[in-house]
């Protein structure tokens, strides 16, 4: 199985974060599962740009991916007790994923989809009410 948009990899997760997440628990962080938390990472992404479908992919979206998929999975290795709660390695995965998003993806990065923001949506300011 393979995450659903694959904005990112198993293998560029693991590279990301120095994690075998397999090696840490075969159960709980099976390919499957981490997979499963890529693509929430994913759809998070898409959320964000408003819209519903694989975009191209670019290098904002792969970061922002693979660093959101990474705090997914350090707060399951918190959950789990394989992990201490604020003591991320790295500097991404102590952003916060709001964060993430606004540093990497950009408007530009749904440009590829025809989309209209609903309800005044303004997560990535392609619209405003106000005029900006």
């Amino acid at each position: 199985m393979a995450s659903e948009y694959a904005y990112t990899s198993l293998t560029n997760l693991e590279n990301f974060t120095g994690y075998n997440y397999d090696g840490i628990n075969s159960t709980q962080f099976s390919d499957a599962r981490v997979e499963a938390t890529i693509t929430l990472a994913e759809r998070i992404v898409n959320g964000y740009l408003g819209v519903s479908t694989a975009q191209t992919v670019t290098d904002g979206i792969i970061v922002a991916t693979t660093a959101i998929a990474a705090k997914l999975m350090y707060k399951k290795m918190v959950d789990f007790g394989y992990a201490v709660e604020g003591q991320e390695d790295n500097d991404l995965m102590q952003m916060s994923i709001s964060n993430i998003l606004r540093t990497f993806v950009k408007e530009h990065d749904a440009d590829t989809v025809d989309h209209i923001p609903m309800n005044g949506a303004n997560n990535n300011g392609c619209f405003s009410l106000d005029g900006g």
